[in-house]
């Protein structure tokens, strides 16, 4: 193994290195370095004047994480930008990677762990690369330098807790992605099921991502394709732009803004994801759904959220 510098593989931290992060594969890299579940919600967060490299969700809790790069040493800039996202966004979790963490940095987050609420975490994590034989094959490797006190065994514990075979949401989910599997026509990616009111798979792009979502306060269900990062109002223009062609294929559909949110749905009201009883006619619907919606859309499915 030799181990390679980060700027060989990365010109650029937005452009370059937050992009690689993102994708699923990566993500579960960081997630088993520091025994957390990520699911990417959006890259370049807005919050306020500023703008987080990679907003998370722990698919454990639902609860938000931040994640900030640096291809270089740490510095103040950055220690002071991660405070300012874990306000804004109300996040729970923060994770600062980079090249080196200055032993004042690693002293800082250190002390953010012991002065902060319990609900918050902060994680430093250094990161190397690492070329494997002669190839061109490179492979991460996430150091964790900075956590919270005790954090392993509490992780466990909630997991244990929270994230069962039993539990609603994860069984709706794995009674899903086995019937789409046993079909053998489904068009996207597989994922792994989860406690969670939706299910996400990706595009291609990271500018729109293909959702399936439930609620059982509201008693519905939708498939929808979701416009991501800080120019989601301009890739969800970019789509209304041909509204015509799209429902000529799909009929008429949801086009919503919504909470900062921008999306293209399509529902199934009167249909509670509580009761099993209609689990297996829900999940037709939703696999009915997403490969029309795969098929109709993904040909206007273009942009990059950089």
């Amino acid at each position: 193994m030799q181990r390679v510098e980060l700027r060989d593989c990365w010109d650029h931290e937005a452009l370059d290195f937050t992009p690689w992060l993102a994708q699923d594969d990566n993500l579960v890299f960081l997630s088993e370095a520091i025994g957390i579940s990520l699911e990417l919600v959006t890259i370049e967060q807005n919050v306020g004047r500023y703008s987080a490299d990679l907003l998370c969700r722990d698919r454990d809790t639902g609860q938000w994480v931040v994640i900030e790069n640096q291809l270089e040493e740490t510095n103040h800039s950055h220690l002071g930008q991660l405070i300012t996202y874990v306000a804004g966004v109300q996040g729970s979790t923060v994770i600062w990677i980079a090249r080196q963490f200055t032993e004042e940095h690693r002293a800082a987050m250190d002390w953010l762990n012991e002065a902060t609420v319990q609900e918050t975490r902060f994680f430093g994590i250094e990161i190397e690369l690492w070329r494997i034989g002669e190839g061109d094959t490179v492979a991460p490797r996430f150091n964790v330098v900075s956590r919270p006190n005790d954090f392993s065994k509490k992780t466990t514990a909630r997991r244990e807790a929270t994230i069962t075979p039993t539990s609603s949401q994860y069984r709706y989910w794995s009674a899903f992605m086995e019937r789409v599997r046993s079909a053998g026509d489904w068009p996207l990616a597989n994922t792994r099921p989860k406690d969670s009111r939706w299910i996400s798979f990706p595009t291609g792009t990271n500018a729109y991502w293909l959702s399936l979502n439930t609620s059982a306060s509201g008693k519905w269900i939708n498939v929808q394709i979701y416009c991501n990062g800080r120019r989601a109002l301009e890739y969800f223009e970019r789509l209304k732009a041909q509204q015509a062609a799209i429902e000529a294929d799909l009929g008429p559909l949801d086009w919503e803004i919504a909470g900062g949110h921008h999306y293209v749905a399509r529902y199934r009201r009167d249909s509670d994801p509580a009761d099993e009883a209609q689990w297996a006619d829900q999940h037709a619907w939703l696999r009915e759904q997403a490969i029309a919606f795969h098929k109709g859309f993904f040909p206007y499915l273009t942009g990059e959220t950089m």
